[in-house]
């Protein structure tokens, strides 16, 4: 006997219009442990499938009001109970009584009178159908639950990576790019179409064929799965020449099955200032200097530890004047909107 509940036993549901039938075929299905449920016409059988679906249905087909066929076709029909094996156990023996019962849904079909270690052999064999269904089902809508997850963590990590301010890329283990943020694309002045899927070295006529990142990819990755702080300078054609800090790490993905290279990139010409209030001055400055094409402004004011800092680059810059930094080069607010 196939155990389709795990701790209850199967659940047959028999149909037949004649109490002798029903009696026989509940004494010989609970003698072999299963949980036989009898009921006397297609009506009660449609409410006692609903009620509690069985894992089994034996149903006659010559019964008044409403026959088998019928029956079958409204369990067919119930989202709830289609899948529920039903087993035909008829008098009728035509060829077109058979070809009817499986055309309505019936999985099998038995023939009054039965032999009992046929019908025997019929149950367990589409009760481990069954169960086998349902075991797959359930992995299915586990797979589907893992999936729609690993989604939403892939669209949340790539929120994450294009609010990134510096430049990614996101390489795979030959060194073929699968994504790159929007500041990379606008620092480097490249297309999606021209990234994706490229070979590195010859990303944008092979301004990235640099013998530093040959170095990092092919010398020191293999060792260690992070690095950071690695720079290297360049003269990258239609941008000007760079220095870049690279920060390497080698991860493994579950969804490749291989590894992965995150590649973060920071410009150091750039340098980090905190940003200083300076007014109503601001509004005037910025407008200015994106006028003149700045990709980044910060404003110092006259504050001790901003000035003694901006001093290391600026040995003339006074106490009485306020500066501001454009794309890594410091300017006072005269000259920039004099210009």
């Amino acid at each position: 006997m196939t155990n389709t509940a795990e701790e209850l036993p199967p659940n047959i549901l028999i149909v037949d219009d004649t109490p002798a039938n029903l009696l026989l075929l509940t004494r010989i299905l609970t003698a072999r442990g299963y949980r036989a449920r009898p009921v006397l016409n297609g009506t009660l059988a449609l409410q006692a499938a609903r009620t509690e679906p069985p894992d089994l249905i034996l149903l006659d087909i010559n019964m008044p009001e409403m026959n088998g066929y019928d029956v079958c076709r409204q369990l067919k029909g119930d989202r709830e109970l289609k899948e529920v094996p039903v087993i035909f156990i008829s008098a009728l023996d035509e060829t077109i009584d058979k070809v009817k019962a499986f055309h309505v849904g019936g999985v099998d079909y038995v023939t009054k009178p039965f032999q009992v270690e046929e019908l025997h052999a019929r149950m367990e064999t589409h009760l481990k159908l069954r169960s086998q269904q349902r075991r797959l089902s359930r992995q299915n809508e586990k797979l589907e639950r893992l999936v729609a997850e690993i989604q939403h963590a892939r669209e949340y990590a790539e929120n994450i990576v294009e609010t990134m301010r510096e430049p990614l890329l996101v390489l795979s283990s030959d060194l073929k790019i699968l994504t790159a943020n929007f500041s990379f694309y606008d620092t480097f002045k490249v297309t999606p179409e021209e990234t994706i899927g490229k070979f590195i070295y010859d990303l944008g006529n092979r301004q990235w064929d640099i013998p530093g990142l040959r170095l990092l990819f092919e010398e020191i990755l293999p060792h260690d799965t992070l690095f950071n702080g690695y720079e290297v300078e360049h003269e990258f054609p239609g941008i000007g020449r760079k220095s870049i800090r690279l920060n390497a790490r080698q991860i493994f993905s579950q969804n490749l099955g291989s590894e992965i290279i995150l590649l973060a990139m920071q410009d150091v010409d750039w340098v980090e200032w905190d940003v200083i209030d300076v007014g109503a001055g601001t509004c005037v400055l910025g407008l200015a200097a994106l006028k003149l094409g700045a990709r980044r402004v910060e404003w110092i004011d006259y504050d001790a530890a901003a000035l003694a800092q901006a001093r290391r680059h600026v040995p003339s810059l006074t106490g009485d004047r306020r500066t501001v930094l454009i794309n890594g080069n410091l300017t006072r607010p005269e000259e920039l909107l004099s210009q």
